[in-house]
């Protein structure tokens, strides 16, 4: 549950910085 929320957390992030 948690690697799945983190996972969309970082997928964000790299999804804004590019």
């Amino acid at each position: 549950m948690l690697s799945m929320f983190l996972y969309f957390v970082t997928s964000g992030i790299i999804f804004l910085k590019e």
